[in-house]
Formats: structure tokens, sequence, C-alpha cells
């Protein structure tokens, strides 16, 4: 038993320290008066995004991730087969900032929309930028 005891140590030690690494649950003010964003999208869903971040004038991308005050990042979850030639996506849009190292997510929504160009990223920056409007 005695020699198991390092073990241990060392596993509950590593279980802790790697929980810190996890991101912690923010609002939308941590992004207040922050305008300059990074994308990280696929190309279609990355299109749809930057279209409707075009008809607003509050946000605008930049090319290198040094330079954002925060982060957009889209992806897909699932795609699903519908009828004959559909198909479904299930998409989450997490938008979040670091802050002395540490991911805060400001806001995080997911949803199932159309599974063609960019429909469901559509859908979740929509959403985005009302909540944020309403802020």
């Amino acid at each position: 038993m005695i020699k198991l005891l390092p073990i241990i140590i060392f596993l509950l030690s590593f279980s802790v320290f790697s929980q810190s690494d996890l991101p912690e649950k923010g609002s939308l003010s941590d992004i207040h008066n922050k305008t300059k964003f990074y994308l990280v999208a696929d190309n279609e869903s990355r299109k749809a995004i930057l279209k409707q971040i075009e008809k607003q004038k509050v946000f605008t991308v930049v090319d290198k991730s040094d330079d954002a005050e925060f982060f957009i990042e889209y992806k897909t979850i699932s795609r699903q087969p519908i009828a004959i030639a559909g198909t479904t996506e299930t998409g989450q849009m997490e938008v979040y900032i670091y802050r002395d190292k540490k991911k805060i997510i400001a806001w995080l929504e997911s949803t199932t929309g159309g599974g063609f160009k960019g429909d469901t990223a559509n859908r979740l920056i929509k959403k985005f930028l009302k909540a944020v409007e309403t802020k």
C-alpha cells in the first residue's frame, strides 16, 4: 500500500491540474466595448457569418488571432440526411475571450438548420448579434 501512495497522489493531483484548464462561463458583458474578433469556421459557414457581420458596423473580423479582442468559433456537431437530397446540420457557436490565460465563454448556442451554404451558422450569428444588440 505504501508503494501505491505516490502513484495515487500523482493521479489525484493530475486530475486537479487538468481541471484548471477548463473554460469558465462568462457573459456578454465580457466582450463589452470589444470590437475586433477572430473567426474560426469552415468555408461556407465563414461566408455566412461574414455576410451578417458586414450588415452591422459594430464588429470587425481580423486576420490574425493575435490582433483579436475576442473569438467566434463555429463548429458542425452533426449532419443528418433528410428526404431525397437534403441534410440538416446541428452547429454550435462559441464566443469567448482569454483573460489571465483562461478561456471565458461569453456566449454559447447551438441550433439545427439546413445543411447547405452556412444556414446553421447564419442562424447562430443572427442570434448572437441580436443578443448583443439587446444587451
